[in-house]
């Protein structure tokens, strides 16, 4: 069996690295990604691909990251970070082409049911970190790669948005020890609280009006919000302006859980938050294929998807 550390020396023997993030990225996705990508960028050939679109608001929190939506063909090693399942890297058929020419493999993930390990050749997982990119600065703290400031941004944009602002309970003493040290090593905390925290576009505040004065909490307890394409339209909103209405929303009174539902090309992006601690959403959203933390999941909700279960 492959011990963590040796998969972290591979990372750093290997010539070439081929990054893959998950569909529809996350902060924590993408920050794990840059980060290696600024780390090792001087020392070997280093790509990154994602088979979706990459939400605007993370960019400018990359620094200077090229972000392909093809799968290279390459012998270098492929790294697959924050995929829980073979499907979300959106590249099956690609990496199986990869696997028959005997490509290297691995992957580090930290979320609780992964299945990943099974199809590559050596993981890094853990579900008791709070963020993939906890795991990777673990990572280069044992290669003893040189942290700068940009390594150190994007290492704590993947911790701060996994840890919702270091407000979920997968906060450990161990991730707040790893945040201060990536601001000793200049990461900029404040960047990421206007980010995300003080920084709101009238369409998006109009989006968020709109779709929280039809929010409704039932008898169970679930503050129910659903952003569908009409309402993108009148509010003249993309997608992305519905991040972190899940977050806000599981703040209101009487609420033990909140639903998100966004519509998108494939379905519904199903978002769910709790604060309570006897409650695992990790539990339905595995039923649904999903993945995330016990305070924190989400699944695609396509109409096959429905219908086969419900049948």
């Amino acid at each position: 069996m492959t011990g963590w550390k040796d998969v972290c020396q591979e990372v750093y023997r290997s010539t070439s690295l081929s990054i893959v993030v998950h569909e529809r990225p996350d902060g924590d996705a993408l920050g794990s990604a840059a980060a290696l990508f600024h780390a090792f960028r001087h020392r070997k050939k280093v790509e990154i691909v994602c088979a979706t679109t990459v939400p605007e608001v993370f960019l400018p929190l990359l620094g200077k990251v090229p972000i392909g939506r093809e799968f290279s063909q390459n012998k270098g090693l492929v790294v697959l970070l924050d995929c829980a399942q073979w499907h979300r890297t959106g590249f099956e058929d690609a990496l199986n082409k990869a696997k028959l020419e005997k490509r290297r493999i691995i992957a580090f993930d930290h979320h609780s049911g992964c299945s990943i390990g099974k199809h590559v050749d050596a993981s890094v997982h853990d579900p008791g970190v709070s963020s993939t990119a906890e795991l990777i600065g673990r990572c280069l703290h044992e290669l003893r790669v040189p942290i700068n400031g940009k390594v150190a941004d994007c290492l704590l944009l993947g911790i701060y948005t996994d840890t919702g602002g270091f407000r979920h309970p997968n906060t450990s003493s161990e991730t707040l020890r790893m945040a201060s040290r990536l601001i000793s090593h200049g990461a900029n905390l404040e960047l990421l609280h206007q980010a995300f925290e003080s920084r709101r576009t009238l369409f998006k505040t109009r989006l968020w009006g709109e779709v929280l004065s039809n929010t409704l909490i039932n008898k169970l307890g679930i503050a129910v919000a659903k952003v569908d394409r009409s309402t993108l339209e009148k509010v003249g909103s993309s997608v992305e302006d519905a991040a972190g209405l899940a977050n806000n929303l599981v703040m209101l009174q009487g609420a033990k859980v909140a639903m998100v539902l966004v519509e998108v090309d494939k379905g519904w992006k199903v978002s769910l938050r709790t604060r309570k601690p006897n409650i695992d959403l990790r539990r339905l959203v595995k039923y649904f294929g999903g993945r995330g933390t016990q305070k924190a999941s989400g699944f695609l909700a396509t109409k096959e998807l429905l219908s086969g279960k419900i049948n």
